[in-house]
């Protein structure tokens, strides 16, 4: 708090896997029963709301159609994120796999060890500064995500008019709006818990997947955000 230099906002803190999040009001992190995925537990401590989506988060696959995103990982799948390639060249070998592990049915990966993630999604819709931790490369992240949509069923929401790249945005869109839909109920509970008014709410975002999530997050809000220096 004293580095960033806050005063009053809701934090983010978003990691690889999930997303803790924490009220500052008058430069302190406020105090009461924590809860994870939505329990309380029964341990005063910051009021730390952990969410089970964040910059590794993989979108989940039914049906020809994406009805999830997290709370598996790349990092705990294994798997790579495909916007921090250097470059990627879509092949014979370079297909979708719908199955990393065993226990990961329906997550999307791409045959190789590589998969999509929130902060390629992120990468390619172009929320992500080059002096940001998530920073990637966008072209990678564009392949990866286009073989994804070519599994999906055919876009009805788009016109005929609208090129292949519009497509594979639309699908990046959907990812972080699956994504920041979990993160938006936790800070609206927050904002209605704490009684803050929210055209004086900013969102703060800390760690390595800050800009995968925050940017966006805040864009759907309404809500002004800053990413924490050296988050």
């Amino acid at each position: 708090l004293l580095y960033v230099k806050v005063s009053d906002g809701i934090f983010l803190e978003v990691g690889g896997t999930s997303t803790d999040i924490a009220v500052i009001r008058d430069g302190r992190a406020l105090v009461r029963s924590a809860v994870i995925g939505g329990h309380k537990i029964f341990l005063r401590t910051l009021d730390s709301r952990t969410v089970g989506v964040a910059g590794g988060s993989m979108p989940r696959i039914v049906n020809s159609k994406i009805v999830d995103v997290g709370p598996r990982s790349a990092h705990i799948a294994g798997l790579a994120y495909s916007c921090f390639a250097e470059s990627l060249v879509v092949g014979a070998d370079f297909k979708p796999a719908l199955t990393p592990a065993i226990t990961d049915e329906g997550y999307f990966s791409i045959e190789g060890g590589m998969t999509v993630t929130t902060t390629c999604a992120a990468n390619l819709l172009g929320l992500v500064r080059p002096q940001d931790w998530a920073f990637g490369n966008k072209g990678s992240a564009a392949k990866a995500i286009g073989v994804l949509a070519g599994t999906l069923d055919a876009r009805t929401d788009l016109k005929p008019a609208h090129t292949e790249l519009s497509v594979v945005n639309s699908v990046a869109e959907e990812i972080l709006k699956l994504a920041s839909s979990k993160i938006i109920k936790t800070v609206n509970s927050l904002i209605k818990d704490y009684k803050i008014e929210k055209q004086q709410a900013v969102l703060i975002g800390g760690g390595g997947g800050a800009a995968a999530i925050v940017p966006f997050t805040a864009s759907a809000m309404g809500l002004p955000f800053e990413i924490a220096d050296n988050h």
